[in-house]
């Protein structure tokens, strides 16, 4: 399950959202999160959407944080004990007004 906390404006970037991808090409996404916007627990996504992060997007998204970010910005990552990638990053820069973003993986299985 991937879920962000941020100032979105679209239901789905809020999630969680589960996600199955296959052979790094995500298959399937399922919104799961409460009412809103007119989404509703268990509705499908569009797969291509920027809101279906596999984990290979979530390696890209850490890195263009971890570039782009300032000195006094805080950017907190946390890694998957197990398989190394990133389960979590929070990011916030003190000078920008509703930039705040979260996101974590979760419930990740292999098959």
């Amino acid at each position: 399950m991937i879920s962000q906390t941020c100032f979105c404006l679209y239901g789905p970037y809020y999630g969680p959202n589960k996600v199955s991808v296959r052979n790094d090409e995500t298959k399937t996404v399922r919104y799961y999160g409460e009412v809103r916007d007119g989404f509703q627990p268990g509705d499908r996504l569009d797969p291509d959407d920027s809101v279906s992060l596999n984990i290979e997007d979530m390696f890209n998204h850490v890195e263009r944080r971890i570039i782009n970010a300032t000195e006094n910005a805080l950017l907190e990552i946390d890694y998957h004990p197990e398989y190394g990638f990133p389960v979590r990053m929070n990011y916030d820069h003190p000078d920008l007004v509703d930039e705040e973003n979260e996101i974590r993986i979760a419930d990740f299985k292999t098959r």
